[in-house]
This record gives C-alpha cells, structure tokens and sequence, in this order.
C-alpha cells in the first residue's frame, strides 16, 4: 500500500512539475512573442517619428534663417541710426525685416501617439530624452502660443503705424538672399527673393514690394522710444534664436541616431 502511494505521489510531483515547466516555457513564449512586437511597434514609431521632425525641420531651418535676417538688419539700423546719416532706400528693407517674428506650429501627431503608448517604447535613452525635450520644453518656446516672448511685429505695430508708412518705389531693388541645408537625405532650400515681384490675380498682373520707410528719418534717429523699443525686441529675438538653434540641433541629433539605428537592422 505505501510502495503505491509513494508510486502515486512521485508520478503527480511529476506531472506537476511537467505542467509548471509547460506554462514557464509558454509564459517565455508570449513574453518573447511580446517582445518581438514591442520592437517592431518601435521601428515602426521611430520611422514615423522621424518623417515627422524632418517635416519640422523645415520649419524651424527656414524660421531660423529669416531670425538671423532680422537680426542683422535690427544691429544695422542702430549702427546707421548712430551715425547720423541721410536716410538711404535700402534701408526700407532693414526696416522691414526688423519687425518680422517667427513661430512654428508643429505637427504632434507622431509624438502623441507615443506618449500615448508610454514614451518607453523607445529603448535608446538618447533619443527618448531629446525628444521628449524637443516637444515638451522646446517647441512651447518657439511656437505662438507660447507665454515667454512677446510678438516683435504686433509689438512694434503701434509704432509703425504711426512713424511709418509701407515702401512705395517699385523702383527700388530688394533682395531676400537664399540659403540652403540638409538632413539626412532631405534637401532644404530657400531661394532668393528679388522685389518688386509681380503676379497674376484673376487675370490682373498685381506688382508687390516690401519694406518701411520712416515719414521722419531726422526725428526717428533722435527718438528715444524708438531705441527703446528696438532694445526691447532684440532680448525676444535672441531667446527666441536661442530656442530655434537648440531645436535644430536636437532633431539633427534624433534623426542622426535614428538613422544609424535603421541602418543596422
């Protein structure tokens, strides 16, 4: 009878540890299989991710580069202003370009779609925390929505309004000059812009040209409020230049690495 029961027992501990090594091999299974779709989910991200900030790119290359326009056209006023000299025609565009502002408006929908899922889906480290700075602290600072910079243009207006009026002389010859970047195999170009430009609308050949010219150079050059101004602004554009660059430099970042992870597999 106990040689039965010892029979009995050492044959149900065995069919137990055969069913416990069945649902561990099962349970390893499943966890691999979850694994292997978990990767491809991420390829499938990263891919979309990456499509997604060489659209931006575009963006924030060509707002970069109008900035820096802006820039040395505001340094080139106050250098002209400073030296007390007769107001020149080109400065019309100098004028013009010192009021621009720029922003973004991103496309998320890649970057939500992560966060939805939880951003550890992405495994490398490097490109998880770039990008989750790139739209979570970067792209807030450079878009209009943003409550760190004033608009320059709609903080000039009133005085433009007032101490200026819109560049007239169609023959006067402006030039936007062109700049060119890449990323990856994306090819970036902006091209020169020549003024006056002439298009056609509803049949009619409509001439257009840009620039300001002051109604009173000799008293603009003695305005206090107008250097103030222009003191005020040129703090917003260099944070905001400061932010672009930084964003430009971290979706190079991404996209390189995303690019040498794919040329791996």
């Amino acid at each position: 009878m106990e040689n039965k029961t010892a029979k009995y027992l050492k044959y149900a501990i065995g069919e137990i540890i055969l069913v416990v090594i069945g649902i561990l091999i099962a349970l390893q299974i499943n966890n691999w299989h979850q694994g292997e779709l978990r990767l491809k989910q991420e390829k499938i991200l990263l891919t979309q991710l990456r499509l997604e900030l060489l659209d931006i790119y575009g963006d924030v290359f060509s707002d970069l580069a109008s900035l820096n326009e802006s820039e040395k056209s505001h340094f080139k006023v106050l250098d002209y202003l400073k030296s007390d000299l007769p107001f020149n025609d080109s400065m019309c565009l100098d004028f013009y370009l010192l009021k621009l502002d720029q922003y973004i408006y991103p496309n998320k929908a890649v970057y939500d779609k992560i966060k939805e899922i939880g951003l550890d889906i992405i495994s490398k480290d490097s490109i998880r925390i770039n990008v989750q700075k790139l739209y979570e602290n970067v792209f807030p600072r450079i878009s209009k929505s943003n409550s760190y910079t004033r608009d320059i243009s709609e903080y000039l207006d009133p005085y433009y309004v007032e101490h200026f009026t819109t560049n007239t002389n169609y023959n006067l010859k402006l030039k936007l000059h062109g700049i060119k970047d890449s990323l990856s195999e994306q090819k970036y170009n902006l091209p020169d812009s020549d003024f006056p430009t002439t298009f056609e609308v509803d049949g009619k050949t409509i001439t257009y040209t840009i620039g300001f010219k002051p109604i009173d150079f000799e008293n603009l050059k003695k305005d206090n409020r107008y250097l103030m101004l222009l003191n005020e602004v040129d703090g917003n554009r260099a944070y905001k230049i400061d932010r672009y660059k930084m964003a430009k430099n971290l979706i190079r970042k991404v996209v390189t690495t995303i690019d040498s992870i794919q040329n791996r597999s």
